[in-house]
């Protein structure tokens, strides 16, 4: 019966369309039903009515006149859309503006203890929707309080300001991301996920925003010049980078590499698998929330710093206005309280000392803008240069062999230097190190850089060199080029035949490789199958021979001394042949007794086949 009743008077309402006015104004009793009637500023800058970025759903709310595309800066009902039917804006009786249809209330202004009667609402060539008591004309209630997902010149940012973004570019729901003022000052902004997750945040003094950004926040800007076209002044989060601790705590963030993150010098991963996939040089390319953690703790009498420069990182917790030393002492008093600091001294001759008591985050790497020195606190033991390794260099840990110095490292590898004024590994002093692989011996160049130039426009985004034995660096040269070793530069392959310099390139010294290693392997194997063989033979034909021989001598009547003295030489005569031989047999041992080892006293004399002796024997058997 209710809804019933309800429905003959939003009919009722609907057929009386003289009660829909056009211009800036409402008043009690008048309504904007459907989106065949707005408002319109006096100025014909903004428009208010119902829109529907979607067939089914319609909002109430206002753009810029005409606009194509349409160009909305506040909804009214973006959590509760009209579905199906034509929405009604109007005064409520309880003094409310509300937005209605047959399923009920969509949006109210949500004012307490207020009637209808001498109500206003206006439309503002600010885009500032406000309800206004005819009286006293004071504004009840304005939309510039309740903004949705854009700030407006005239609106002023604080505490209890939030802009949410869309769903998406067609859905006015509220989105994943919130942009507010933060709790560390009024030049203070952040940018939170849904799950109310820090995403973006400027630092206190706002030197992350643009100079007319803030003037625009804090509504303090004299003039805004309007243009027929929109431009980007300022975005954030500028990259991943700036992206709250995108790299994890006691880590560090570059942009000028697809590895952004590496733990600082002293530090370890806190876990061996982040939520990336951690590469073989240590950085991993996604996030990982856990980040590092220190090797171990420093001692008062262990207390080193590691100084970085032109980096950012979140607030600190702690500020006095002491000199450099005072703040560093203050540091290393405070112990492990103590993370880092920062020292300032700005041109109106005021020193600032800042300490940073919890975790370091969102540590970027080359902030050229707004970067401040940072000295963290580390155990020397984790960082001191020994014969093999040297001193880290900023962010950037120095592996053996690479050498920046003369005490450290190997000779070899001397074309390694630091720029200690701002902490870059260079590279022969001209090329700027933006990551170091010690597994793979490998490090990467800036692509501005012009030492793996190719020889037309292609080039990497970043130059992967090896370590080479003369320490020159040689450059990873894409496929269709190779290493040129006279030039010192990656050639088109079709100059490298030219001039019959094989190319030395990732592609195809890596394909041949195994190749090589087969037929080195195989050879090998032939060459012993040959000379196995070889020996095997010989042998087998020396034993045959020696058979042969046996036979012969066995077949003969050995009825001379010589055929016995032969059958005595020969190798392999076996007791058994003396059988079926026709004179008398004697083993060898009773020639030696008989002839007293063949003595020159015995000997006889000289025959045809060699000298001949006389023997005498212990025992002579005659034969019957």
């Amino acid at each position: 019966m209710r809804t019933s009743v309800f429905l003959c008077l939003y009919a009722w309402l609907v057929s009386y369309s003289h009660v829909c006015l056009a211009g800036d104004t409402l008043k009690a009793g008048d309504r904007i039903i459907g989106n065949n009637i707005t408002l319109v500023s006096s100025r014909k800058v903004f428009q208010l009515g119902f829109f529907s970025p979607s067939d089914d759903s319609t909002y109430l709310g206002i753009w810029y006149y005409e606009s194509k595309p349409k160009t909305v800066v506040w909804v009214a009902n973006r959590d509760k859309p009209v579905i199906r039917y034509n929405g009604v804006f109007e005064i409520a009786e309880d003094g409310n503006l509300k937005v209605l249809s047959p399923n009920g209330v969509h949006w109210s202004s949500e004012l307490k203890g207020f009637s209808a009667a001498n109500r206003t609402v206006m439309l503002m060539d600010s885009g500032n929707l406000v309800l206004v008591d005819n009286h006293s004309g004071n504004i009840l209630w304005q939309s510039f309080e309740h903004p949705t997902d854009t700030f407006l010149p005239g609106m002023k940012m604080n505490k209890d300001l939030n802009l949410t973004c869309w769903m998406a570019d067609d859905d006015p729901r509220p989105g994943n991301y919130t942009f507010k003022q933060g709790s560390a000052g009024v030049n203070n902004y952040i940018i939170s996920r849904k799950q109310g997750q820090l995403y973006w945040e400027s630092d206190n003094v706002g030197e992350a925003i643009s100079g007319l950004v803030v003037h625009l926040l804090t509504n303090i800007a004299k003039e805004v010049y309007s243009t027929d076209e929109w431009s980007r002044i300022w975005v954030a989060p500028e990259n991943l980078c700036r992206r709250y601790n995108y790299c994890g705590n006691f880590s560090s963030c570059s942009t000028r590499t697809s590895f952004p993150c590496k733990c600082l010098p002293g530090f370890s991963l806190r876990s061996p698998h982040g939520i990336g996939e951690i590469g073989d040089n240590g950085y991993w390319p996604q996030p990982d929330e856990k980040g590092c953690v220190r090797k171990s703790e420093p001692s008062r009498e262990n207390t080193t710093f590691i100084n970085l420069q032109e980096v950012t990182v979140g607030n600190p917790d702690l500020r006095r206005n002491v000199d450099e030393a005072e703040c560093e002492s203050l540091c290393r008093n405070m112990s492990s309280e103590c993370q880092a600091f920062s020292y300032e001294f700005t041109e109106k001759s005021t020193s600032t000392c800042w300490i940073w008591k919890t975790d370091l985050t969102t540590v970027e790497e080359e902030y050229l803008e707004h970067g401040r020195n940072l000295s963290v606190r580390v155990n020397n033991l984790d960082i001191a240069s020994t014969p093999r390794t040297c001193k880290p260099c900023g962010t950037y840990i120095i592996p053996y062999p690479l050498s920046t110095g003369p005490d450290c490292g190997d000779p070899t590898y001397s074309n390694f230097s630091c720029n200690n004024r701002t902490d870059n590994v260079m590279f022969k002093s001209n090329y700027t190190v933006i990551s170091i692989n010690p597994t793979k011996r490998m490090f990467y160049i800036n692509s501005s850089n012009t030492y793996c130039n190719h020889a037309d426009e292609n080039q990497h985004i970043e130059f992967h060199l090896l370590f080479t034995a003369t320490g020159i660096g040689k450059c990873i040269c894409d496929t269709s080029y190779g290493w040129n070793d006279s030039t010192l530069s990656c050639t088109s392959q079709a100059t490298l035949t030219e001039v019959r310099q094989p190319p030395i390139s990732r592609g195809n010294s890596t394909s041949r490789l195994p190749l090589i290693l087969v037929v080195v392997l195989i050879s090998i194997i032939i060459l012993g199958c040959i000379i196995i063989s070889l020996y095997v033979w010989k042998k087998k034909m020396a034993h045959k021979q020696d058979r042969e021989s046996i036979n012969r001598i066995q077949g003969r009547m050995f009825d001379s001394a010589r055929q016995v003295k032969d059958l005595i030489d020969l190798e392999g005569l076996q007791e058994k042949d003396n059988e079926g031989i026709g004179v008398p047999y004697f083993d060898f041992e009773s020639i030696l007794e008989a002839t007293d080892n063949f003595s020159d006293v015995n000997k006889l004399g000289r025959g045809g086949y060699g000298p001949v002796y006389k023997g005498k024997l212990q025992e002579v058997k005659k034969l019957q």
